[in-house]
């Protein structure tokens, strides 16, 4: 089962408890032992995805999880084998368009999510509710 967590968006702005719930939340669905983060920045535009990753993301992931993780930028031409290498895949704000043109190609993503922990803030927490959502947190 694919677990959505749905953030309404300025994650980066988020307080040590608001962190520590969201962490909490994570591990509790995820069914590995070290997090390995798919960060899609499909909602923003694309010349700013590798710095937004590094100077903003990179940081985020650290104060959630440390050192125990793994992260990696997502790309649209790789974007199949990015998320099956992920168990939690990051779906990023900014522009709900921009979004939509990247992930609207895969027909499947529904099923290509399944069993992931899928994290959306801001447009990313829009994007997935254009499926059916069992449950959310």
């Amino acid at each position: 089962m694919t677990t959505y967590i749905l953030l309404g968006g300025s994650d980066r702005g988020m307080t040590d408890e608001q962190n520590e719930k969201l962490r909490d939340a994570i591990l509790e669905n995820l069914h590995a032992e070290k997090p390995r983060i798919l960060s899609v920045m499909f909602a923003v535009l694309r010349e700013d995805w590798e710095w937004k990753f590094r100077d903003r993301r990179t940081p985020t992931f650290r104060r959630l999880f440390g050192k125990n993780y793994e992260a990696k930028l997502a790309y649209p031409d790789s974007f199949r084998k990015d998320v099956n290498w992920a168990n939690i895949v990051y779906l990023h704000g900014g522009d709900d368009t921009l979004i939509a043109h990247y992930l609207d190609k895969f027909e499947d993503l529904k099923g290509l999510f399944d069993g992931k922990v899928v994290i959306g803030s801001s447009a990313g927490a829009v994007y997935p509710l254009k499926e059916p959502i069992t449950r959310l947190y």
